[in-house]
């Protein structure tokens, strides 16, 4: 027995427990080794196989829906349940694996509603490699490996899955150059009010105005946003086609939104024919899917005091968009390509907790204790 213990290799069992306890520790405190944008990929994940199986009605998307779309006005107005579900820099897969871990979980929705922003579709599924761990089991990541034709996006994708250091290793590295330097974590804080209004927002993300932004879009946020140009990498382009799929087999109308943008974006994207090539995009599922209606609120006349930036609407601007998706849904007009009414400013029947009263609130919950 003695030798045996003398020859089992301690210094490697030492070093395996510990770096299975830091693994540990990574994977129970995703709030202090995620940033914003990649923890609403695990959220949404979450909610998929949870909250949002009680909705009737889906938000599905990018980071317009999470800032446009309100569940809670979108109940009031319609009368259905719904949950916002949209993470920020979606891809097309990324919707697609939500809806199909939502429907095995057992949600039933009638409608699901979506968006595909131009500058997300153009990019391959490499683009948000951080983020896929986060959403993706083992099926999805090598089902989007097998579509992309991607080994070594399958190979990222598993690592992340094992090892949670692995996919938050820039968060990591943040983390120990703020302690080296004597500052506050560089996430925790703004996660943790992120966390709070999504929760209490039933996926969505209320803001207050922002004075700073005025309408002004520089040359460098046109060129980020493909205010030039339109295309559709085929990757995506198949995934729209299995979404539609996977919702006509289960009786779901798909609501494919196109949300409005501030006044010169959407201008550029005129001038230059980029707005032109998207509708034309859009028009080419319709005739293969007969489930897909468009909402389009491009030429609604929402105006720069309702956007946080060149494209992000504010808690205002959401709920007007809100209420107008939900008039659609509710009461379909003819036709398949909806136009939605102009901007009505929208009055404040009831109260919304914005992202800052979230952090206000966790702040007084913190000096409570």
């Amino acid at each position: 027995m003695n030798d045996l213990r003398r020859r089992l290799p301690w210094g490697l069992i030492g070093a395996l427990a510990l770096v299975a306890g830091g693994e540990r520790f990574v994977a129970r405190h995703p709030l202090d080794f995620t940033n914003t944008a990649t923890l609403s990929w695990r959220l949404s994940e979450h909610a998929a196989r949870r909250e949002a199986t009680r909705g009737q009605i889906l938000c599905l998307g990018d980071s317009l829906v999470k800032h446009g779309l309100l569940p809670a006005v979108i109940e009031t107005r319609s009368g259905r349940t719904a949950y916002n579900l949209s993470i920020c820099a979606a891809q097309a897969p990324a919707s697609f694996f939500l809806l199909r871990r939502a429907l095995e979980a057992g949600a039933r929705p009638s409608a699901v509603v979506i968006d595909l922003m131009p500058d997300l579709l153009a990019g391959g599924p490499r683009y948000p490699r951080r983020n896929w761990p986060e959403l993706a089991d083992l099926r999805d990541a090598i089902d989007l490996a097998l579509t992309a034709r991607d080994a070594s996006l399958l190979a990222s994708t598993l690592v992340g899955l094992a090892l949670p250091s692995a996919r938050g290793r820039d968060e990591i590295r943040a983390v120990i150059r703020a302690i080296l330097r004597g500052q506050g974590h560089p996430h925790r804080a703004a996660n943790l009010a992120h966390h709070r209004n999504w929760r209490v927002n039933l996926g969505a993300e209320f803001c207050p105005p922002n004075p700073a932004f005025q309408g002004a879009v520089t040359e460098d946020q046109h060129r980020k946003l493909l205010s030039h140009a339109f295309w559709c990498h085929p990757v995506h382009r198949a995934y729209i086609h299995r979404l539609l799929d996977l919702a006509a087999a289960h009786d779901i109308t798909i609501f494919w939104l196109l949300p409005p943008v501030s006044p010169q974006v959407q201008a550029r994207r005129e001038q230059t024919g980029a707005d032109e090539k998207q509708a034309a995009f859009l028009r080419s599922f319709l005739p293969r899917h007969p489930n897909l209606v468009v909402l389009d609120a491009r030429r609604s006349g929402y105006g720069p005091s309702v956007f946080l930036d060149p494209i992000h609407l504010d808690g205002r601007g959401g709920i007007a968009l809100s209420l107008a998706v939900a008039d659609a849904i509710a009461r379909p007009g003819p036709g398949r390509w909806i136009k939605l009414p102009a901007y009505q400013d929208p009055s404040l029947d009831r109260p919304f907790e914005d992202i800052e009263q979230s952090r206000l609130a966790l702040e007084g919950q913190a000096m409570r204790r």
